[in-house]
């Protein structure tokens, strides 16, 4: 980002911007202390730092701050104490900052950490972009500590996100060597001051702007140009105080002691604060499962609805914290982003939580059963796990292609140098496709050049599409973007058993060969069986038979069968709007999905309605549940 060179413009600028925030920034903190820096030869001179003023530290009001930005003041900072003492602390600040050639996501990942830790402590933070950058994450105290005890809370705090993340985290001052983030918490002392929310920054020309956390996935971490801020405060309101709003009371700071619970492996499950409750550290474990299963119905749901539904079907246990769920599901949302993965849940901006397929506003109805597989396909599973760890890549590669027969493909091992692994052809007619295959049994998939080797045989062998088959893939940001370059599906073992298990087709796996990880995908193919049109179909096609038999029923009892209304696609519409609106549900059918219930219902093989003699409506013959076949 460019600098800005300092000029009365500038100036103007700087000032017309503290004339707006001053007030806001009293508001959240007080009359605190303040330090104030000035940058008398431009932004890429020294800072000139102002600790007091006529022989006092200066206190934040609205107007020394206008006046201070009128003399050449840039930016303000402060330790952040209660207005009455400087020694006790109102706000916790822990830095999360960054070192050339990291990646902004991982600065977020690294925020999203933190405030899982935070957590188990029923604590919460407001992050606010410190206008470099960084990411400080101000955390609301409600017992005023003093800052000796908040220090060494806060090294404790850091200790435990570098023992958990080690290969994301770090409290040395070295990190840039590495790529890991540093987290710095030793400004939280009297007189160690960091910068304010609201406050301009010289060397970036940048806001340091506090954000929601749902927002932290899309931001630009560098923060707001000064020049836009304006405009970004009349959209977005005043966001630190909304975000303290929507908190919990935390638990006192000096009276906190988490008991850590173990597996009896040793590895961390789970923590318990000091009221029992709860809370969970492992996004990818039970309770995610839990999570998804109760949402799988596509209606959106608080982490309080989640836990009450999850209570109730004995799935998640009830001393689970319902602001410790809502973190760490927030947190893996975008963890799964950050890594190029489409994650399970998505929240939505009243923070409710659904599955993330498109919204089905239509009413739940029980989702079709997908059969068990047989002893044949298991076997395959059982193989496919079994030579991808083996010390023989050709009976792995066999196996790929044995499973991809097992789906209905046209499977064709092939091997050797020079050779591709295999290729399969989807026998869908006019709709047909071919993809290559790269097979590679191992632990982990990391080579950036075993993306490339999966499509060098595209264009040889006249194929759509080229995957890549391993246990699993790594969570390298390059292996996301290979996948795009060279157009490869990375297909991870599971994926593919997946795929098998639920005994998906050509035509529905078609979209698990685009780009990207195939696991990401085929949730997919069940949400569209029991989400999709056809269970709009199956619905609209269950209204009209019980409307249409019941109307004809009244026909019959008043002995005035010709009197009784005909089923038209326009006369069925109507009645399946009115039944979908009497269930609560705001949707309307169409005349293709009519259309559709008419074919199935008239169809020779179910037999629940036939046509009318001259064939403009249908006249339902039983209401009797199921088909003939």
């Amino acid at each position: 980002m460019q600098t800005m060179e300092p000029t009365a413009s500038l100036d103007d600028a700087v000032i017309s911007h503290y004339q707006l925030v001053a007030p806001i920034m009293e508001q959240l903190f007080g009359q605190i202390p303040i330090v104030w820096t000035a940058f008398p030869n431009g932004p890429n001179g020294p800072a000139y730092w102002h600790t007091e003023l006529y022989g006092h530290y200066t206190k934040l009001t609205a107007e020394h701050v206008v006046h201070l930005a009128s003399i050449g003041a840039r930016e303000f900072h402060s330790w952040s104490p209660i207005p009455e003492d400087p020694s006790r602390c109102r706000f916790i600040r822990l830095l999360i900052e960054q070192y050339p050639d990291i990646e902004p996501t991982r600065i977020k990942e690294a925020a999203l950490a933190v405030r899982s830790l935070l957590a188990e402590e029923g604590r919460e933070a407001v992050p606010v972009l410190d206008g470099r950058g960084n990411i400080a994450l101000f955390v609301p105290l409600s017992d005023a500590p003093a800052y000796d005890d908040v220090l060494q809370w806060c090294h404790g705090l850091a200790n435990r996100a570098v023992a958990q993340h080690p290969n994301l985290i770090s409290t040395a001052p070295n990190t840039h060597a590495d790529s890991r983030v540093h987290l710095h918490v030793s400004s939280n002392a009297e007189r160690r001051c960091s910068v304010l929310p609201y406050s301009y920054r010289e060397n970036s020309g940048c806001i340091s702007i506090p954000i929601h956390w749902t927002e932290l996935d899309a931001v630009d971490t560098r923060g707001i140009p000064l020049a836009s801020f304006p405009a970004h405060l009349k959209n977005h309101v005043e966001i630190f105080a909304a975000e303290l709003a929507t908190m919990p009371p935390a638990t006192p700071l000096r009276q906190c002691h988490a008991e850590v619970s173990k597996h009896a492996d040793g590895i961390e499950a789970y923590s318990k604060d000091t009221t029992g409750k709860r809370v969970w550290n492992n996004a990818k474990g039970a309770l995610l499962s839990a999570v998804v299963n109760i949402l799988s119905d596509g209606k959106p749901r608080t982490a309080d609805e989640i836990i009450a539904a999850g209570q109730a079907a004995k799935t998640i246990d009830p001393k689970t914290d319902a602001h410790a769920l809502y973190i760490d599901l927030t947190q893996n949302i975008a963890r799964e982003k950050g890594r190029g993965h489409k994650p399970l849940i998505v929240e939505d901006p009243d923070r409710r939580f659904r599955i993330n397929e498109p919204l089905d506003a239509w009413p739940a109805v029980p989702a079709s059963p997908t059969p068990a597989p047989s002893a044949k396909t298991q076997a395959v599973i059982a193989r496919l796990h079994s030579t991808s760890h083996g010390d023989d890549p050709t009976a792995f590669e066999v196996a790929v292609c044995d499973a991809f027969a097992a789906l209905g493909f046209l499977a064709n091992h092939m091997g050797g140098v020079g050779n591709p692994d295999g290729y399969i052809d989807a026998p869908l007619g006019v709709l047909g496709y071919r993809s290559m295959l790269e097979c590679k049994s191992g632990v982990d998939i990391q080579k950036d050049q075993m993306v490339f080797e999966a499509a060098k045989f595209r264009e040889a062998y006249g194929a759509q599409y080229c995957a890549i088959i391993g246990p699993q893939f790594g969570q390298r940001y390059d292996i996301v973007s290979e996948l795009q370059v060279h157009g490869v599906s990375a297909w991870s073992i599971d994926a593919l058993a997946m795929a098998l298990t639920i005994g998906a087709t050509p035509l529905e796996l078609r979209a698990l060969f685009e780009p990207g990880f195939a696991e990401d995908k085929v949730n997919d193919i069940l949400w569209a069986r029991n989400h999709g049109e056809p269970k709009r179909v199956r619905m609209v096609a269950g209204i009209i038979r019980s409307v249409g038999w019941a109307s004809q029923r009244a026909a019959a009892e008043s002995n005035s069968p010709t009197t009784a209304p005909l089923l038209t696609e326009d006369a069925a519409m109507m009645l399946v709007d009115q039944a979908l609106a009497a269930q609560g549900a705001h949707v309307n059918c169409t005349h293709e999905q009519v259309r559709a219930a008419f074919e199935w219902l008239t169809n020779p093989l179910v037999g629940r309605a036939t046509w009318a003699a001259d064939a403009t409506g249908i006249v339902v013959t039983s209401n009797i549940q199921g088909g003939r076949i």
